[in-house]
């Protein structure tokens, strides 16, 4: 069992739960620059849906972190108020295959049991309908993003190198660094000896294809950022193809872009309507910031489809009725 002193020294049970000190310019640190791109993804991610009626004692910020991290949270009654706590299934299974019990350890909640009969004095809330989380998403997105920014970076150094100057001996070597010293000022050098020129030696780099990695790994980036953006239900169009993207093409990006955020939604929606049936609460939750836009423009494609279908057939019916009458007149 988690203890205070686990959590106090950084143990903690939910670890993007914040970030107190996050270190800058830590691209080659592979492991600190994937936790950043998963950190801030978690912000923007924060805006995903908003709740009216959650009791003061559970944060949407919270409950949102253990359902997107964890895949899934219980809501539970302690003492006479509300709270949402991670935890884990046990038990036996019923005839769905899903387990009977749920159990939560909370440090900071004296007295809280650890098993947790589900359905009867818990309900369990599932971020998806297979409990898996945003986490596992973001991971992938985030491991293949900094290793894109580890080769962008080092191609970037790289392309700053198109000789290799190499010395004959220290007197040379001296004279060389201070040669390019002045250059880098913006200094004019000037060579006095003819054993400098001669113990020189200028060796040009091949930078064939450089600007061409670059401008790759660019476009794999965007790649990336956009394929995650889809995965989320938010239209971030990316064109590796260099062209102007068609009619057909947007509609069948569309047609993908939302099953998976309208999973999240219907889960929650679920869970809020069992949390008020057993506890008599008043919860409602529902698409916010830039996925509600995209539930608003989709709701009115629909309704702009549903009316472009219905006038042919008015069409049909007000010209059949002209015919009728044309010959009696």
């Amino acid at each position: 069992m988690a203890n205070r002193s686990d959590c106090a020294s950084g143990n903690r049970v939910l670890p993007y739960g914040f970030i107190q000190s996050f270190p800058h310019g830590v691209i080659e640190d592979k492991d600190r620059n994937i936790k950043g791109i998963i950190s801030y993804y978690l912000c923007k991610t924060q805006s995903m849906f908003a709740y009216d009626g959650l009791p003061e004692t559970i944060p949407q910020r919270i409950l949102e972190l253990y359902l997107q991290i964890n895949g899934h949270c219980a809501f539970v009654e302690h003492n006479g108020a509300y709270y949402a706590i991670q935890g884990n299934f046990g038990g036996e299974l019923d005839y769905n295959y899903m387990p009977k019990k749920y159990m939560t350890v909370n440090p900071y909640l004296p007295g809280l049991p650890i098993e947790h009969n589900v359905t009867e004095n818990c309900v369990v809330v599932p971020n998806d309908s297979l409990y898996i989380g945003l986490l596992p998403m973001l991971t992938k997105f985030a491991e293949e993003t900094a290793e894109t920014d580890i080769s962008a970076l080092i191609a970037l150094i790289n392309s700053r190198l198109s000789f290799i100057v190499s010395a004959a001996d220290d007197g040379t070597e001296k004279s060389a660094k201070a040669f390019l010293a002045d250059l880098a000022k913006g200094t004019l050098g000037v060579i006095r000896e003819n054993a400098f020129i001669e113990g020189l030696k200028i060796n040009p780099v091949a930078r064939t294809g450089s600007n061409s990695i670059l401008q790759s790994l660019d476009e794999h980036r965007q790649y990336l950022r956009g394929t995650l953006y889809h995965d989320l239900g938010l239209d971030s169009p990316f064109n590796m193809k260099r062209e102007r993207i068609q009619n057909a093409e947007t509609k069948t990006v569309q047609d993908t872009l939302l099953p998976f955020i309208d999973d999240m939604l219907k889960s929650r929606e679920n869970a809020v309507d069992a949390i008020n049936k057993m506890f008599g609460l008043s919860i409602s939750v529902k698409l916010a910031s830039a996925w509600e836009d995209e539930q608003i423009e989709r709701e009115a494609e629909l309704e702009q489809m549903q009316q472009a279908a219905q006038e042919p057939q008015a069409d049909k019916t007000n010209g059949g009725a002209e015919n009728d009458t044309g010959p009696d007149e």
